[in-house]
């Protein structure tokens, strides 16, 4: 009879729980869409996840070589600052469900940008999928990466 009342307390205490981000990460280029962007040849991201912390090192690989960024940012949705590329980004990052929410807001030509990331684990964590829409004055733009998991 314990056993039985147990069981929805286990349960509860299972849902609770969050994902766990850690891993490293390669672009999947055929799931992926960049709608008006070019591909990269290649993007990696590494995440190191101990919540409520969440340190990230991406490497984007173009026709101008390899842009390598590394931020930090905390789930419990604490305003973060990073410096990518000499350039400040604000965000935050929040919990939806057992996905993350990542807004950053940052400054280009004197114009403010906000990008929403919605972060997602499938395949009991085996697949990243990132969707992100920024707000652009020439029009909005979303990004799709899907990435696996190395």
């Amino acid at each position: 009879m314990r056993v039985l009342l147990l069981l929805p307390l286990i349960a509860g205490l299972a849902l609770a729980q969050k994902p766990d981000y850690s891993g490293e990460y390669k672009l999947n280029a055929e799931k992926s869409d960049f709608g008006r962007l070019t591909k990269p040849t290649a993007f990696t991201r590494k995440i190191e996840h101990k919540e409520p912390n969440i340190h990230v090192i991406s490497t984007f690989t173009g026709p101008n070589g390899d842009v390598v960024t590394d931020v930090k940012y905390t789930t419990d949705g604490k305003p973060t600052v990073n410096v990518v590329r000499g350039a400040e980004i604000r965000g935050e990052m929040t919990w939806e469900g057992d996905g993350l929410l990542l807004t950053t807001t940052r400054t280009v030509n004197g114009k403010e940008l906000v990008t929403k990331e919605h972060w997602q684990l499938f395949e009991h964590g085996k697949v990243l999928s990132t969707l992100s829409h920024t707000a652009m004055p020439d029009g909005d733009m979303a990004i799709l990466m899907v990435m696996d998991k190395q």
